[in-house]
């Protein structure tokens, strides 16, 4: 491109970029893909000047076409040209930008929106610009309102100390985070974080003095002993109300996870590995060794006899694992009587009946049981 040329195509941008402002009132912004252009021309004519780099005609050209061109964009300047780009995105799109998006303007724009949220947060946007925003982009800060009006409402923490004591007093167990009940998690998170700061060292003597008085061994344990403490209390309930342990086959997911915690501690304790929590469980449960889960009504027979039926049907032993209770119970009774075997604890005629009924049962060779069974 020679002299001639480059000045024909600087005089055309002179003209456009002077064309835009008259018409909007603003300079062309980098944040608009069909202004980036214009924008960068603009940007450069000042970089130009303040290099020393400028041609007094061509500067001469711009304090007559652009008479503000001098000036250095002001922060309302820049607020309110994102402001504009940000509206036209929205409007044109029926969605607002996203920091994730593939093109790059977008990117700016959620980026600027996210800032203006983060000022307004610290206190550091200006009244007029909230003013604004909420003037073109009614809700725009709903979000972190709404979570402010969380924080205003948000126990202090004497008021945590206290509920953290009621709970303890109505459950017997610390709170833990693997439950339904958002309170609950509420506190175990606060309780938990008690922890962290004291380790840290970064909690105040009169606080520690409080939690030592009100709640002696809250630094004793770790976060899974609150989760421990509420299975002992959930099964000692269980039992209690109904007079037999959870069984592994029940219908209900719930009884399901309290039986298999209920086995694992049984074994522990004739494990003979004692230690604060078998001590703990036996003193919750101290006839635990008699503690049964409820004897199905149908008898060894029936179960046989049901037993052989699915497999002659389905091609596989039934699975322990099966979303049907009935499955589910005879995958337990195969696995148990395999067991009995194993132990020398299987009479003669029900193993007699089984390698009948059941051929190969001992082994399995009809294949693992089927989980979608």
């Amino acid at each position: 491109m020679n002299n001639e040329e480059r000045e024909s195509l600087w005089q055309d941008r002179l003209a456009e970029v002077s064309d835009f402002y008259n018409k909007h009132g603003r300079n062309p912004s980098s944040t608009v893909t069909e202004e980036a252009t214009l924008a960068s021309w603009f940007t450069m004519q000042r970089v130009r000047l303040r290099s020393g780099n400028m041609r007094a005609d061509r500067a001469d050209l711009l304090d007559q076409k652009l008479p503000h061109w001098r000036e250095t964009s002001s922060r309302t300047d820049r607020f309110s040209t994102n402001l504009d780009a940000y509206l036209k995105f929205t409007s044109d799109n029926d969605r607002t930008p996203v920091s994730s998006a593939d093109d790059e303007e977008e990117r700016k724009l959620a980026i600027w929106m996210s800032n203006q949220k983060a000022q307004a947060r610290r206190g550091e946007a200006s009244p007029d610009s909230i003013a604004t925003l909420d003037e073109k982009i009614p809700g725009w800060n709903d979000w972190q309102r709404q979570k402010q009006t969380r924080a205003d409402n948000y126990p202090d923490w004497d008021q945590n100390l206290d509920l953290l004591v009621k709970f303890l007093d109505d459950n017997g167990v610390k709170p833990v985070f693997e439950c339904e009940n958002g309170e609950e998690r509420r506190l175990a998170a606060w309780l938990n974080n008690q922890r962290r700061m004291f380790r840290k060292g970064q909690m105040a003597d009169d606080r520690v003095a409080k939690l030592e008085e009100a709640v002696p061994s809250w630094n004793d344990l770790s976060r899974n002993d609150g989760k421990w403490s509420k299975n002992l209390a959930q099964v000692k309930s269980f039992f209690e109300s109904k007079g037999y342990a959870p069984a592994a086959n029940a219908e209900d997911a719930e009884e399901r996870r309290l039986a298999r915690w209920f086995f694992e501690q049984k074994r522990k304790v004739n494990s003979g590995s004692a230690d604060a929590r078998t001590d703990e469980f036996v003193a919750a449960l101290p006839n635990w060794e008699n503690i049964k889960a409820p004897t199905n009504v149908s008898s060894w027979d029936e179960t046989l006899e049901s037993s052989a039926e699915y497999v002659k049907n389905n091609g596989s032993f039934p699975a322990t694992t099966s979303e049907d209770p009935e499955v589910r119970r005879m995958g337990f009774w195969v696995t148990r009587n395999r067991k009995y075997l194993k132990d020398g604890k299987l009479s003669n005629d029900k193993l007699a009946k089984l390698d009948e009924k059941l051929p190969n049962w001992r082994r399995g060779s009809l294949g693992r049981p089927s989980r979608a069974a």
